[in-house]
């Protein structure tokens, strides 16, 4: 996870995560008043240095495991960890008062019990359980053995309800972490639907790429057959010879890419027009292929529609610009049209013009009216 965004499978890491800082925080916060207490409640100075070797051995061993238990091995350290206070709860008798073995009382059982609490938030259920319920049976036999006079049943309702606490811990993280992995789930749905959404997204644009180019080459070259306009054969055939070149591009996966210079392109563009068309620009512009193909293809589109729909026989190309910005621009002194009134089932402005400078993350814009002409604007990047 970076940046701040949160992704697939990181609910279940974090969560755990916090869980053995849990631990690390539980230890330090109940190891420094226990020691204080059992170093203060010490019977005499031999009681009292036996209390400070074994809370200094139980100090360094602490930050040994904590060290282990945040760097994520946690199973070893804890097998360990039962070990060592297993062994403090048999030394009792050395390290607890008699007068709070007397009342079956002891500062090693509620470290003991928070111990067993953070194997919960640490380890896989079996583990913890079976680490907390040894704690607790320990703890009971240690601490009757130690006390004086006959055994009771103190010692035994204690060890049930620490093991009580242990398993109401360990229920409240399963129930966290069965969250947790459902938010995970959620999270890995949503990945997989973006990741379907993008796939959709490519192919609806290789199809428009397609749609696009069948509908400025095959389809607008017929049209002008068909309208009477393509009347030199000469011409025809150099249509024709681009619409089989751009088909067998896209038919072979490498469509075909214009030369490097947009206006090279452009000018050759206007000097094959069946129309007159006046070239103002620069003698050479270098544009990334992208983009030059965009630009070409939507100038290609509104001379089409020139000669298509506007009644007149010239029309003007004018490029301004450098290579990182380009404006392009097409005019015509025709009937003109009002762009509202195009049906949506027409492609040529929408898709073939402005669909193809949206893709390149520029921007076309047609300003036409009724017997004013009409001016098509391509500009990259957009403003």
């Amino acid at each position: 996870m970076g940046g701040g965004t949160f992704a697939e499978g990181d609910a279940e890491r974090l969560v755990s995560l916090a869980g053995r800082r849990y631990v690390a925080a539980m230890r330090v916060l109940t190891l420094v008043p226990v020691a204080i207490v059992a170093i203060v409640a010490a019977d005499g100075p031999g009681m009292r240095v036996s209390v400070v070797v074994a809370i200094g051995i139980l100090g360094i061993w602490s930050a040994v495991y904590l060290r282990r238990v945040m760097a994520g091995q946690v199973i070893v350290p804890s097998l360990i960890d039962v070990s060592v206070l297993i062994g403090l709860m048999i030394a009792t008798p050395l390290i607890v008062p008699d007068d709070w073995l007397a009342t079956s009382t002891s500062w090693i059982r509620p470290f003991v019990t928070f111990a067993g609490v953070g194997y919960q938030y640490s380890t896989p259920w079996p583990i913890g359980v079976g680490l907390g319920g040894v704690l607790c049976i320990v703890g009971s036999v240690a601490t009757q053995a130690a006390e004086p006079g006959p055994p009771g049943l103190d010692d035994v309702v204690t060890g049930v309800w620490s093991f009580l606490s242990i398993m109401l811990a360990r229920l409240l993280w399963t129930l966290l972490v069965g969250a947790t992995r459902k938010v995970d789930a959620v999270f890995a749905a949503a990945a997989q639907a973006r990741r379907e959404q993008a796939v959709a997204a490519g192919i609806r644009a290789d199809q428009r790429t397609v749609t696009n180019a069948l509908h400025d080459t095959a389809a607008s070259t017929l049209l002008m057959v068909g309208l009477g306009l393509a009347d030199d054969p000469e011409k025809l055939r150099g249509w024709a010879k681009r619409d089989l070149e751009i088909l067998e591009g896209l038919k072979s996966g490498t469509p075909s890419v214009p030369p490097a210079d947009l206006c090279g392109e452009l000018r050759r563009l206007a000097e094959s027009d069946t129309i007159e068309v006046v070239f103002l620009g620069p003698e050479r512009l270098e544009v990334e292929a992208k983009v030059r193909q965009a630009l070409i293809g939507a100038a290609a589109e509104a001379l089409a529609n020139v000669r298509r729909h506007t009644r007149t026989d010239l029309a003007l190309i004018k490029v301004t610009g450098s290579k990182s910005l380009v404006r392009v621009e097409i005019r015509d002194r025709g009937r003109g049209f009002e762009p509202a009134a195009v049906p949506v089932t027409r492609r040529g402005v929408r898709d073939s013009i402005q669909g193809r400078l949206r893709e390149v993350g520029g921007d076309a814009q047609v300003e036409s009216s009724p017997g004013k002409g009409t001016v098509v604007r391509l500009v990259w990047p957009s403003d």
